[in-house]
């Protein structure tokens, strides 16, 4: 799971909270209001737990966040590390998550890093994935139109959990991916991933996703690196005069 986020030692100096209205953070990359709205409460609760700590729903979670130290905020939201975390829900919508032994592994046998570099290198090889299914609950959800809320519930679940909990507060991660999509009957299940630093592959499309590629250069100048043979899936527009 990866160190905690916790300090250790002497007191350090509080952190500058982000100004959330001037695009401090980047967004872009949210694939849904869902996954933007849980990156910035994450932010939230990284950058000032005990405020944040009033949102949660349950005292468990409240209790959790007032003795929480801060950690800087993640930086942005990762397009690669988001396909590979849809990636994972669609796998996992076919299997029943109760009772499945791992929900960290793909029906392929994949592991979160290795999804993850489908689209891109996680620098470093170090990372970390969550994997929630919040059930709709109407007590949780009292406005099933309000994402906020919505996103509130899966925060509380997540920080309910010490693993969990653990990997969200971790110091150093700076990038961050995150897939949702419904599951059962009006639930969601919500994959987030986590990384010091990584570059994404805009040409991952390109080759087949269980080749791992490397790629340098610009435009129509470009050097694959791969550890095989790989055909590259390119389809080059043209005009006939």
């Amino acid at each position: 799971m990866g160190a905690s986020g916790l300090s250790e030692g002497g007191a350090k100096p509080p952190l500058k909270k982000p100004d959330w209205n001037k695009g401090h953070l980047r967004v872009a990359n949210a694939n849904s209001p869902f996954a933007a709205e849980l990156f910035l409460q994450m932010n939230r609760a990284r950058s000032d737990p005990v405020t944040y700590a009033d949102e949660m729903y349950s005292e468990t979670a409240k209790e959790t966040l007032l003795k929480q130290n801060p950690a800087p905020p993640l930086q942005l939201i990762s397009s690669g590390m988001t396909k590979a975390c849809l990636d994972h829900v669609q796998d996992m919508k076919k299997v029943d998550l109760l009772t499945v032994q791992d929900v960290h592994t793909g029906r392929d046998g994949s592991n979160p890093l290795a999804r993850m570099e489908r689209y891109g290198d996680c620098v470093g090889d170090v990372a970390a994935e969550m994997v929630l299914l919040k059930p709709a609950k109407k007590a949780e959800r009292p406005d099933k139109a309000d994402v906020a809320a919505d996103v509130r519930a899966v925060m509380t679940q997540m920080i309910e959990d010490p693993g969990k909990l653990e990997i969200l507060f971790r110091s150093d991660w700076r990038a961050s991916g995150i897939g949702s999509g419904m599951y059962g009957k009006g639930g969601r299940m919500v994959v987030c991933t986590f990384t010091t630093e990584f570059d994404d592959n805009p040409y991952a499309s390109w080759v087949d996703v269980n080749v791992k590629t490397r790629v340098f250069g610009a435009g129509c100048c470009l050097c694959f690196i791969t550890p095989e043979p790989i055909n590259i899936k390119v389809t080059v527009p043209c005009s006939i005069m």
